[in-house]
């Protein structure tokens, strides 16, 4: 970094006159046909088992070969009636977590979901909670709390309820939304009686984690339904929640979910909902997104998708990203993708960062990028990140910025700081840098 080239465009602007003061699975469920979830103790057959890979990782003796191995390691725990037992199913679970192969153990456990019953689940979950840790424990707990709801939402939920919290309310959501995807007058049923019969120590963050997995399971099933209900809930939930909803319509396409997200009722479902479908579409097509982009930007709910594009093309090309969103109508996507892209490029190469900043006109949205750059800056070089604060034109924001990077830097560099603070800051303003953070 070559200091006096860096701050050269910052005096610039003062010199012009700116300086005025000195943030697993989804298929189709076929609707239930008894209301009731059952729980089944029919052995998983061979057909169910064909394709899987040998237990030593290898397609040994071709498909035929490796699928009758796992059959047979599979009715290795078998008792005489076909089912597995619960001291059987601790077993056989313990041994496919043991497996070296992060495949074939995946492979083991999920065909010992298919044989999950009343009696043995909980010997299952003993298992899990026992003998694995880590990602380990969040992938077998998963995989446990899905199969276990499809099958018996009520008995699942319940068993998942004596977790420990950290893991207790990831599980029980995956739960639910598998019971919601079989069963949802059932899984909506439980709910509403859970909340009417809350004991007052309840935490009201277990509510998120639930109100997440039913209408994971809900938008599994019809994407209708799960708004529906999610219209009962209060406008702040809406917005946290729409992305559920919109991952699901993702699944039919990009473009049925930007067409949706667009027609959404309120301002902020919309803004979180085209986020999201922004997310895919960088994804799959950058500059597909960018031309989406320049055609919303104007929208008052886009601002976060095309921040989150520029964003994108600023990791690709942070010069041709800041003049890209020089063009955009200004505003809060303006606004917003000026801040996302010079945070990026000042990371990656902050000298052309701010020679570019020079280029920009006064306005919001220069000194949201400039904003962003000192940030960004002040984290290596707080001398030249607080001369560039000073070219931003609006007062207020020019002394906050200040004193927000003069804080760090005393907090970090008491020295230095302090000299820099004594000799460019007035003294109303050296009291506020100087004093202790966190007053």
């Amino acid at each position: 970094m070559k200091k006096p080239i860096l701050i050269h465009g910052a005096w610039t602007l003062l010199a012009a006159g700116a300086f005025y003061a000195g943030t697993f699975y989804s298929r189709e469920v076929p609707p239930s046909t008894t209301g009731q979830p059952v729980v089944s103790a029919a052995p998983l057959g061979p057909a169910a088992s064909r394709g899987a890979a040998a237990p030593n990782g290898n397609m040994k003796n071709g498909i035929a070969g490796a699928s009758a191995d796992a059959v047979r390691w599979l009715d290795s725990f078998r008792g005489k009636d076909g089912a597995i037992s619960a001291e059987r199913m601790q077993e056989a679970v313990q041994a496919a977590m043991k497996d070296p192969d992060p495949v074939m153990s995946t492979l083991h456990f999920a065909q010992l979901l298919k044989e999950l019953t009343a009696e043995n689940a909980p010997a299952a979950l003993k298992a899990v909670t026992e003998n694995a840790g880590g990602a380990d424990s969040v992938r077998y707990l998963s995989l446990l709390a899905h199969a276990w709801g499809e099958k018996d939402g009520k008995a699942a939920l319940a068993a998942l309820d004596a977790l420990r919290r950290r893991d207790a309310d990831s599980a029980k959501s995956t739960a639910l939304a598998a019971w919601a995807a079989i069963d949802p007058d059932a899984a909506l049923k439980w709910l509403q009686e859970r909340h009417a019969n809350k004991d007052p120590k309840y935490d009201p963050r277990q509510d998120s984690a639930l109100t997440r997995g039913i209408l994971t399971g809900l938008a599994r099933r019809d994407v209708d339904v799960a708004f529906n209900y999610l219209m009962t809930l209060t406008e702040g939930q809406q917005g946290d929640f729409i992305g559920v909803l919109t991952d699901q319509k993702l699944k039919e396409s990009t473009a049925a979910a930007i067409e949706w997200a667009e027609r959404l009722p309120n301002p902020q479902m919309r803004t979180t909902a085209l986020e999201t479908a922004g997310y895919q579409f960088i994804r799959q097509d950058l500059d597909g997104a960018v031309q989406w982009a320049e055609k919303i930007a104007a929208r008052p709910d886009a601002h976060e998708a095309v921040a989150d594009i520029a964003n994108a093309m600023a990791n690709r090309n942070g010069k041709e990203a800041a003049a890209w969103v020089a063009k955009l109508p200004p505003g809060a996507s303006q606004n917003h993708a000026f801040e996302d892209v010079f945070e990026t490029w000042t990371r990656a190469d902050p000298l052309a960062a701010s020679q570019s900043l020079t280029s920009l006109p006064p306005g919001p949205g220069r000194d949201t990028a400039i904003q962003a750059f000192s940030n960004t800056l002040a984290r290596e070089n707080p001398t030249d990140a607080l001369t560039w604060a000073g070219a931003i034109s609006d007062p207020k924001e020019r002394t906050d910025l200040q004193l927000n990077i003069a804080r760090r830097w005393n907090a970090n560099a008491p020295t230095e700081a302090q000299a820099w603070i004594t000799a460019n800051l007035p003294p109303d303003l050296q009291a506020q840098a100087l004093a202790p953070r966190g007053r």
